[in-house]
């Protein structure tokens, strides 16, 4: 039995698809704001802050594993409707979340962790879903290119240590954007404000 803990976006039901073609044994924890889940009678519809709710689910159908997929917007914590687990977790939560969206879902995984529940890749049941490793770009990089890429590795190498952050840009040996709280576009926006040509594929 896996647990699917679902969001927004279409890629929940494409793995959702893949798993009853498969006739993988399931149940949903829908997070979704449009409760988009509902029909299905394996499905549960929880709110973020009810931590016991949601584990208690998981272990009374022996999902010893869980999959997160798709968009689970961030709610104001002043809101949250939140059970005794919730409010025993809460502090981890709101630590986490000044460092972004991953830190929180991070923060999350070593909760379900705590709780003999293991979390398994978005893409395990749809690894078609994924790119190869390779260059899929017209351009490809050049020397200096390929100096900047390993500059950029290394510097979100040595980042991780501190903080969640999933995006750098390096422009000659020179790192001139580190994506913070506010996400990659913002990464990005800055670069561009620095006079950098900015690429997206």
């Amino acid at each position: 039995m896996i647990g699917l803990i679902f969001g927004d976006t279409d890629f929940p039901n494409i793995i959702l698809k893949k798993i009853k073609k498969k006739k993988i044994k399931y149940l949903i924890i829908d997070l979704s704001k449009s409760k988009k889940f509902e029909k299905d009678k394996k499905s549960h519809s929880v709110s973020i802050g009810q931590f016991g709710k949601i584990i208690n689910i998981l272990i009374e159908n022996n999902c010893k594993k869980v999959l997160f997929a798709g968009k689970v917007n961030k709610p104001k914590l002043s809101k949250l409707k939140l059970d005794f687990k919730g409010i025993y977790y809460i502090p981890r939560i709101i630590k986490a979340s000044k460092l972004g969206d991953a830190a929180i879902l991070k923060e999350i995984i070593k909760i379900l962790a705590q709780n003999k529940i293991k979390t398994v890749k978005s893409l395990t049941f749809n690894p078609e879903l994924s790119l190869k490793k390779g260059n899929y770009s017209k351009i490809k990089p050049n020397k200096q290119d390929q100096l900047d890429i390993k500059k950029a590795i290394k510097t979100l190498n040595n980042l991780r240590q501190y903080n969640f952050s999933q995006g750098v840009v390096v422009r000659n040996k020179k790192v001139v954007s580190i994506e913070g709280k506010d996400g990659t576009k913002k990464c990005l926006k800055n670069a561009e404000a620095k006079n950098l040509e900015i690429m997206e594929f």
